[in-house]
């Protein structure tokens, strides 16, 4: 199987976008869909775990980014994000979850806002498609 990650950040009025690619495995287990992949970077790989359903996503990272973040509808989150050049405290106030499910793929969106030190610092919005 394969996953594609769509993703689009809007900082400071600036747009950024991403596509990233890469083999998963995928199973279906206790009514979420549970997806992991290896992450590759300059620094090193990162192993991803993603679970969700259609009120919760659930993104575990180990490797060179140790992090779990947790995103509910409507609800504000908080992650402790490790990355080599520290940690970040910050939080998720997640504002839209949708799950498509269809013959042979999934397709998830997430919308959220960053916050730090009370402040949004980022919109986000991302797809992901599981074929």
């Amino acid at each position: 199987m394969r996953i594609s990650i769509d993703s689009k950040q809007i900082v400071d009025n600036v747009v950024n976008k991403t596509k990233e690619v890469y083999e998963c495995n995928y199973k279906y287990l206790n009514n979420k869909h549970i997806v992991s992949y290896i992450e590759n970077s300059e620094d090193g790989d990162t192993r991803v775990i993603i679970r969700f359903n259609h009120d919760e996503v659930v993104i575990k990272k180990k490797g060179v980014t140790n992090t779990e973040m947790q995103f509910k509808k409507k609800e504000i989150t908080t992650v402790d994000y490790r990355t080599p050049m520290g940690a970040l405290i910050m939080e998720f106030s997640t504002s839209g979850i949708s799950l498509l499910e269809s013959d042979g793929s999934i397709t998830l969106g997430l919308k959220y806002d960053i916050i730090m030190d009370g402040n949004v610092i980022s919109n986000n919005k991302i797809s992901i498609n599981i074929l």
